[in-house]
C-alpha cells in the first residue's frame, strides 16, 4: 500500500495489486481453466474484504478482452486502457513482443484495472528481456465531491 505518509499528495491510502493469471496453454484446457477459474475467484474474495479503497490492480492476466476472465474483472472495475483511450482510438497491445521476429505486440493480455482511481495517461512501454511490452499507467485518486449543507 501506498501511505500518505510516505507519500505527502495522496489523500488516502492507495492499493498496488500485481497480478500473474496463469497461462491458459500451460496444461491441459480442463485443469488449467479450472486453475485461472481459482486464481480468479482468489483475487475477487480478497478485493471483496476492503471493496472501497482506492487500488490499481494490474498485470499479466493472460486474457484478451473477449475472454470470460477480462470480461468480470472488466465489469467490476475499470480498465485504464480503455478509458483514456475512448475518443482516441484503441488500446494498444502488450503480447507477444517479439522484435526480432518483427512481432511488436498483438493481442492485450496484461492490464490495469482501476478502482476508486482515475486514468490520466496510458503508455505502452518495451521491457528488455521480456515478451510482453510494459504498461505504464498515470493515475489520480478519483474525486469524490464533499457534502454541503446549506
Amino acid at each position: 500500500r501506498l501511505s500518505p505518509a510516505h507519500w505527502p499528495q495522496l489523500r488516502t491510502p492507495i492499493e498496488i495489486v500485481n497480478v500473474h493469471i496463469m497461462a491458459p496453454h500451460k496444461l491441459p484446457y480442463a485443469r488449467s481453466l479450472a486453475m485461472r477459474r481459482g486464481q480468479l475467484s482468489g483475487l475477487l474474495n480478497v478485493l471483496a474484504q476492503e471493496p472501497g479503497i482506492p487500488r490499481a490492480i494490474l498485470g499479466d492476466f493472460n486474457a484478451a478482452p473477449l475472454w470470460p476472465l477480462y470480461r468480470r474483472l472488466a465489469s467490476r472495475f475499470t480498465d485504464a486502457a480503455v478509458a483514456v483511450a475512448r475518443g482516441h482510438g484503441k488500446p494498444r497491445p502488450t503480447w507477444p513482443h517479439l522484435p526480432a521476429l518483427g512481432l511488436k505486440g498483438l493481442i492485450r493480455i496484461d492490464h490495469c484495472f482501476l478502482s476508486h482511481l482515475s486514468a490520466l495517461h496510458v503508455q505502452v512501454v518495451p521491457i528488455p528481456g521480456s515478451d510482453h511490452l510494459g504498461l505504464c499507467a498515470d493515475v489520480v485518486q478519483a474525486y469524490k465531491p464533499r457534502k454541503t449543507f446549506e
